[in-house]
């Protein structure tokens, strides 16, 4: 087992340090998932054609 010796500085500033990385990576990941929805949208629109209509709902719940 390795035992690493932090003073309260030290650690709160690595505690920093992953919380930024994991935000940054979060902030990715969404971005990432915005493309993806993107390109799903385009690609669903390029299959209505003309029944598409920009702005409108593509389904409607009763």
């Amino acid at each position: 087992m390795c035992v690493i010796k932090m003073n309260e500085e030290e650690k709160t500033r690595r505690m920093r340090d992953l919380l930024r990385l994991l935000q940054n990576m979060s902030e990715f990941e969404l971005e990432e998932r915005e493309e993806q929805l993107e390109e799903r949208l385009e690609a669903i629109k390029k299959e209505l054609g003309p029944w598409f209509i920009d702005g409108s709902q593509l389904y409607m719940a009763a």
